[in-house]
């Protein structure tokens, strides 16, 4: 069984960097760059969990398709109605240091020890931004002092679909989002964990 994301701008598939979106401000926007981290991943029959990956972490890039589509080791005699998972890297892995795999600070989605992973990074360009090349950069994350950031979602499924299509719709990042005022969030802190909010509502399960 595998469970794969389709990272998409309202019904089209995203196009990095070539195609320009506009958002219902009339805000025009392209997108160069979107990962996020995926964890902690269960299925569940009603309250009951019946499946769990346990303490593997994936880090989903739209830019290598690979990465989008996670191959699972489910017994075929399992029954399941919902999917839960965290959005993010928990504050206890983030408490304990750098990690490898998915969490090799090499792919770029670390920040320090007292600030821990990123969660999620989108980046790219819009006119409403007065940046160097017009650019924006949201690096949501963090984990101290009540900045945690990361996010749990459940969502219903199929019941015993031996496949899960997760939509993540960016244009719902977008839809409020002031670029004018906020070009870039690039630290913890309370617009990263109000944006990490807005971030969960992204997903849902295609059918």
């Amino acid at each position: 069984m595998h469970i794969r994301f389709v990272p998409l701008v309202q019904h089209d598939t995203l196009q990095l960097e070539t195609q320009s979106y506009t958002n219902q401000h009339h805000v025009s926007y392209s997108i160069d760059l979107f990962r996020c981290y995926i964890s902690n991943l269960r299925l569940l029959k009603g309250d009951l969990i019946v499946w769990s990956s346990n303490s593997d972490f994936y880090l989903l890039d739209a830019s290598k398709p690979a990465s989008l589509k996670i191959q699972t080791a489910i017994p075929a005699d399992i029954r399941f109605d919902s999917i839960r998972f965290t959005l993010g890297v928990d504050s206890m892995t983030n408490a304990g240091g750098v990690g490898g795999g998915a969490l090799d600070p090499a792919l770029g989605m670390y920040w320090a020890w007292h600030s821990g992973y990123i969660n999620m990074k989108l980046e790219g360009r819009s006119p409403a931004c007065t940046t160097r090349k017009q650019a924006f950069q949201y690096h949501l994350g963090g984990f101290l002092n009540g900045d945690a950031c990361d996010q749990q979602l459940s969502l219903p499924v199929s019941p015993d679909s031996r496949a899960i299509t997760i939509g993540i719709d960016l244009s719902l990042f977008f839809s409020n989002l002031d670029m004018a005022g906020t070009p870039a969030v690039m630290m913890p802190g309370l617009q990263s964990r109000a944006l990490s909010v807005v971030a969960a509502r992204m997903f849902f399960v295609l059918p």
